[in-house]
């Protein structure tokens, strides 16, 4: 080799040495790498929940589809689920969407939310969060009546008693 007229040679030990060292370097890097994954799957495992992508879980009220908040249908979306319920009557209704061609839509008979106990002015509808099931809540926050509607596969609709969770003295 030449550098600037004066030539040099290198020898084995010489190129060893360089070796070794690009070697090191390889290394100190792989560490490196496996360090930061084992400290993101670690904090992974603590904390779970930040690792599933919000979609997975259910939608309340305010993320409605086309976002229209003034309407006279509230739609509730899980999966390839939808609760569509007609405020002003308290009319619910559940659709399940297929997954290809081959399937059908499945539509659930009208169910008519009991009007004495959760008026059209004061009902509030919310899906359950985190535990994948199809729950939809009916709440009236000003008497404390609560009760949920669970739809089947079938499109049949099973109920819970209706609730009055006002604290009693």
């Amino acid at each position: 080799m030449t550098r600037k007229g004066k030539m040099t040679t290198m020898t084995n030990s010489d190129a060893s040495q360089t070796g070794s060292r690009r070697r090191l370097g390889r290394g100190v890097i792989l560490v490196c790498i496996g360090a930061v994954i084992a400290a993101v799957v670690m904090g992974a495992l603590r904390d779970p929940a930040p690792v599933f992508p919000a979609a997975l879980f259910a939608q309340d009220q305010s993320q409605k589809i086309g976002g229209d908040m003034e309407g006279d249908y509230l739609f509730f979306t899980f999966r390839r689920n939808l609760w569509a319920v007609h405020k002003p009557t308290g009319r619910v209704q559940f659709l399940m969407f297929p997954d290809g061609q081959e399937q059908q839509l499945v539509r659930s008979r009208v169910h008519q939310v009991d009007q004495e106990r959760f008026p059209a002015d004061q009902a509030r509808y919310q899906l359950s969060e985190r535990n994948l099931t199809n729950f939809l809540w009916v709440l009236n926050p000003h008497s404390g009546h609560a009760q949920y509607i669970r739809a089947g596969r079938d499109g049949v609709f099973e109920f819970s008693e209706i609730e009055n969770v006002v604290r009693r003295e």
